[in-house]
Order: C-alpha cells, then sequence, then structure tokens
C-alpha cells in the first residue's frame, strides 16, 4: 500500500527542510523526500507488521512503497495552497497522506497554434484517471485520486479560467466509462443500462490536485489502491513543533 505524502505550508517546505518540490521531486538526489517517505514506511514495517506476501498482499507493488514523498510547489502555483483548501490556515504546516499507486505520465503538449489547449488538457488527464483497469473505474471502490500538474500545465489551466474547484468539477465529470465497457472487460455481470456512466471519482472530497516537478509537457495521475471500509480517504494532519523540541537540519 504506497501512500503519497504531501507537505506545504509554512515550516516545513523547501526552503527550511528541504523538501523537493521540482525538477524530480519523487526520484533520486532529495534526502528530505527520500527520509520522510522512508520513515513511514519503517513504521508500517516494524508498528504496523506491514510485510510483502504476509499482510501486505501486492502482487508485485512498486518502488513508491519505500519512499513516496514531495512538497507542493506553492511558489509556481497559480491556485491557493493545497492545505487552506483542505480547511486549514495559512500560516499552518501540513502533511496530506493518500493511498495511491505509481504515478502515471500524461502528456498534455501546448497547441500548435497557440490556442487554448487546457479542455483538451482536462480529457488527457480524465482519460489517465478512467483507464477501466484502475481500481476506480468500476465504480464499487473510491479511493482518493491525486493529480500533479506541472507548473506549466497549471499556468495554461490558470490563463483559461480555471481555480483548482473547476479542475476537480471537469476531471469528476469527464473521467467516467459506460456500464457496458466496464461489464465487457470485467467480466462481471451485465449491466441494466449499458450505456450508463461510471464515475471514477466518486466526489471532490476523493480528488488532491496540486503543482509540483518541473515545468514541461507531462503531469501525473496517481489512481488509487484498493477499498477497505475507510474507502482510501486521504488524511490531512497540521505539523506542530513545541517548545520542548529543537529541529536541527543537517547541511545540504
Amino acid at each position: 500500500m504506497p501512500r503519497i505524502l504531501t507537505l506545504s505550508g509554512t515550516l516545513i517546505g523547501a526552503e527550511e527542510a528541504k523538501v523537493a518540490a521540482g525538477f524530480g521531486a519523487l526520484g533520486y538526489g532529495h534526502r528530505a523526500n527520500l527520509t520522510i517517505g522512508r520513515a513511514l514506511r519503517l513504521c508500517l514495517i516494524n508498528l504496523g507488521g506491514v510485510w510483502p506476501g504476509e499482510s501486505a498482499m501486492a502482487l508485485l507493488s512498486h518502488p513508491g512503497t519505500i519512499a513516496y514523498c514531495l512538497g507542493e510547489d506553492e511558489a509556481s502555483s497559480q491556485f491557493p495552497p493545497l492545505h487552506t483548501t483542505l480547511g486549514f490556515k495559512a500560516e499552518d504546516s501540513v502533511v496530506t497522506v493518500a493511498c495511491v499507486g505509481s504515478p502515471v505520465s500524461v502528456i498534455g503538449p501546448p497547441s500548435a497554434d497557440d490556442s487554448p489547449w487546457g479542455d483538451r488538457l482536462l480529457s488527457l488527464l480524465a482519460g489517465a484517471i478512467a483507464n477501466p483497469g484502475n481500481n476506480n473505474a468500476g465504480g464499487a471502490l473510491r479511493g482518493t485520486v491525486v493529480v500533479v500538474l506541472n507548473p506549466d500545465h497549471a499556468r495554461a489551466l490558470h490563463r483559461e479560467g480555471h481555480t483548482r474547484e473547476s479542475i476537480k468539477a471537469e476531471l469528476i465529470k469527464r473521467a467516467v466509462n459506460p456500464a457496458g465497457v466496464i461489464s465487457d472487460l470485467r467480466a462481471t455481470p451485465p449491466p441494466k443500462d449499458r450505456e450508463v456512466l461510471i464515475h471514477a471519482i466518486s466526489g471532490p472530497d476523493k480528488l488532491l490536485v496540486l503543482v509540483s516537478g518541473g515545468p514541461g509537457v507531462y503531469s501525473h495521475v496517481m489512481t488509487p489502491w484498493g477499498g477497505g471500509p475507510h474507502c482510501n480517504a486521504c488524511v490531512s494532519r497540521e505539523i506542530v513543533f513545541y517548545d520542548n523540541c529543537e529541529v536541527e537540519l543537517a547541511p545540504a
């Protein structure tokens, strides 16, 4: 069960804790990202007993189960900080955790004639979210979807009048499949109405949209892992420092 951590706010960020939010934020070379992600995995192993083939039953898994952490690029983002849209104050430092699979790269090049291309980009992202093979596409499992926009894609959508809320609304509307397609591909009982649309995102509370990574033509979609009684809802918590806690950062 890989869990992606997104850090945003004033105390924990690229400047103080050196959590990367630009080029290669989920890759090698970023000590804070890798250390924080690895620390969570060690807690799951040593406190929760999560071990492959025993309690962790992922058939293949992926490297994100080792360390899966990035920062929100608030400086490049055209939208309010993610944590403020989740009910926290702007000055708070917040960590958000979601249980998702590996990042799926979505290419969205600008239009050759410099015409608006945000609508096309939203359809590309929605298509990746609605891939019939992912857990949410069938409608029964309702995990959290994470969309990481690169700065260029965020700027393009903002120029065309989109907010984080409108992006989420459009992705929820467009990430759909006809019930008949899902039934045929998954060999499930035939639906009463083959044309009724099955939404891959159950609502705005099950979709996180943030800006991170380097500029360019690729953004990323992270579809959910499995289900469970909690339906894999994302969780956000404020990071609080106390007077008797001294944080000493190692030199870069």
